[in-house]
């Protein structure tokens, strides 16, 4: 599977979790919908981490997130609570932070810069969509030695982090399989560049 093919699955399972959030829905078909919304954020993340790699410019990287994510928080703030800034902050600054810890942690910066900076990201995760859950999946990604390290730092992230008292979120653990499946190409042929 292509990253192409997972930008698509991961998009398509996003928008289909962020419908569902807005429609009266029996408990199954919400299970169902917000399930697949799971999906998301794990791929996500493995995206950063592999943008993270392969990067020519990692300024230019972090950059575009950052832009990304201050235009993406108005039409989030309207779509979460109706007003035009919510003091909540979108799913994008949680990559955004992510990225800057990864970035931090396999830099060359003086210990105490890095430990400093690196808190900081991490507590201002805590007020952002997906919070530290999502900073540590990206390192999970960022930082393994290959594949069955990935996953098995992705699980261990999960078991710690993730609030399974809500039960959709066992469905993040169904990415794994998708990522699985990554065969460390930009896209195939049958699927359109994005």
């Amino acid at each position: 599977m292509s990253s192409s093919a997972l930008k698509i699955i991961a998009l398509s399972a996003m928008l289909i979790d962020h419908i569902a959030w807005k429609m009266d829905l029996s408990f199954a078909f919400f299970l169902i919908l917000h399930g697949v919304g799971r999906l998301a954020m794990p791929i996500f993340c493995f995206q950063v981490a592999q943008g993270f790699m392969y990067t020519k410019s990692r300024k230019k990287y972090a950059l575009r997130l950052f832009i990304f994510a201050v235009i993406s928080q108005i039409p989030f703030s309207i779509y979460m609570k109706g007003v035009i800034f919510y003091p909540y902050f979108n799913v994008i600054f949680t990559l955004l932070f992510g990225f800057l810890t990864l970035w931090l942690i396999t830099s060359e910066k003086n210990i105490v810069i890095k430990i400093a900076l690196i808190t900081l990201f991490l507590i201002l995760s805590m007020y952002c969509d997906w919070a530290i859950t999502g900073v540590l999946w990206i390192l999970a990604f960022g930082l393994a030695k290959n594949k069955n390290h990935q996953q098995g730092l992705f699980l261990a992230v999960s078991i710690l982090t993730v609030n399974f008292n809500q039960l959709i979120q066992v469905f993040v653990f169904f990415s794994l399989v998708l990522l699985y499946f990554y065969n460390g190409k930009k896209s195939s042929e049958n699927i359109p560049k994005l």
